[in-house]
């Protein structure tokens, strides 16, 4: 599937792009031609700067794995995991990886998430039957990774507060939800392909567990002001960091592992790692670029006022469309737009609350998927792209839905 979108991607932008070219004098087609270029640029440098992230944690990870720690929290997670992915042994390094994942997704450390999910995708290739292709725990980890569930989106509050927002952090509640809401249509997309049996007694005492932690943890933040919630998510990320960095080689000297030779040991396969994305990012990079060079988000925009006008729908929430599109291939390009929308209408507008609730309940989805797909060497990953659409599209309706509620 993710060939046909490619491709799709591409010749939709040189359809559009060619006839927007008749009317502008060919602007539109010099400006596709430096997008091919400029597109590479930015995934190498994506690449480039993924490296020191990936060297830290693989070489942190190493640790872990020498000390004991990786086995123990696989051994927790695994009652839950191993439900959604039976195919996964109990205490495989895997299920820690993915533990350590969703720890680092929802405390918003984005620099050390991506490294441990590559990591998990690799150890899953291991246990694959069909090299090439996603196993069926590959792609419910896949999936789950492109939902982004954040319980603190420091950086959303912190552009609204900047942008003169008179409650920065009223936007806290509708975005977790939305994100909660993409998250569970994405897994509930993938038990139905899969044929898992969600109303399992384990699996859903784990989903009530993990609505009622994020729930308290959510309410506790909405009491506080945005700088408040700013202050206190940095500490708690950086302690966690630091915590986990600090308690692995601890335990790894306590119990004689050469901590320094573990750790060069894992950091080496970060280098190696980054230079197999790239050649991924940048395919995925370039037919984005394509997409927006050619006016087509400019295009479906029209095209859908036109339909709500003909309709006589509330058309306020179409200008997100675009932004919503761009989050699930490049965040520096959708935060772009968000901060467009704060400049042009301001950020307490309806506009401006739709924007941030947008930027922050989903994730780089595609960005995601070619990544892991380079560290894991797929080329078919079966469902998970449309598993990954279906909560995109799930967080982005429940994003205008609770933006009107909450804002009307």
């Amino acid at each position: 599937m993710l060939n046909a979108l490619w491709a799709a991607l591409v010749l939709v932008a040189a359809c559009v792009g060619l006839a927007n070219s008749f009317s502008d004098g060919g602007a539109t087609v010099n400006a596709m031609g430096e997008a091919l270029f400029t597109s590479a640029k930015t995934a190498v440098e994506l690449a480039i700067g993924l490296i020191s992230a990936l060297v830290l944690w693989l070489g942190v990870f190493e640790i872990a794995l020498a000390a004991g720690a990786v086995t123990w929290l696989a051994r927790v997670l695994s009652p839950v995991l191993c439900r959604l992915m039976p195919e996964v042994p109990r205490n495989h390094p895997a299920l820690a990886s993915i533990g350590i994942n969703a720890s680092m997704s929802m405390l918003g450390i984005d620099n050390g998430a991506l490294p441990s999910g590559l990591k998990a995708m690799e150890e899953l290739e291991t246990l694959n039957q069909e090299p090439g292709k996603a196993s069926r725990a590959q792609q419910m980890f896949l999936v789950y990774m492109t939902t982004s569930v954040t319980i603190f989106p420091v950086s959303i509050l912190g552009y609204r507060l900047q942008a003169g927002a008179a409650h920065p952090a009223d936007v806290f509640v509708p975005l977790l939800l939305a994100s909660y809401i993409g998250l569970f249509a994405g897994l509930a997309y993938m038990a139905v392909v899969q044929k898992i049996k969600v109303w399992d007694p384990v699996l859903l005492g784990g989903a009530v567990l993990f609505v009622g932690v994020l729930g308290s943890m959510a309410w506790l933040m909405a009491t506080l002001s945005g700088p408040v919630i700013s202050h206190a998510v940095t500490l708690m990320g950086n302690a966690s960091l630091l915590g986990a960095v600090v308690l692995f080689v601890g335990l790894a000297a306590w119990r004689g592992v050469p901590v320094y030779d573990t750790f060069l040991q894992g950091a080496s396969k970060g280098f190696a790692m980054a230079v197999t994305l790239i050649p991924y990012l940048v395919g995925m990079l370039m037919a984005i670029g394509l997409l927006r060079a050619s006016g087509a988000f400019a295009l479906l925009q029209h095209g859908l006022e036109w339909v709500a006008a003909l309709l006589g729908l509330d058309a306020r929430w179409i200008a997100a469309v675009p932004q919503g599109i761009l989050k699930s291939f490049s965040g520096g390009g959708a935060r772009a737009m968000m901060l467009d929308i704060f400049k042009a209408l301001g950020p307490d507008t309806f506009a401006g609350h739709l924007s941030a609730i947008v930027q922050g309940a989903s994730d780089t989805t595609f960005f995601i998927l070619a990544a892991c797909a380079a560290a894991a060497k797929l080329k078919n990953l079966g469902h998970a792209v449309m598993g990954a659409v279906v909560a995109d599209v799930a967080s982005f309706i429940a994003a205008v839905v609770l933006a009107q509620w909450f804002f009307g």
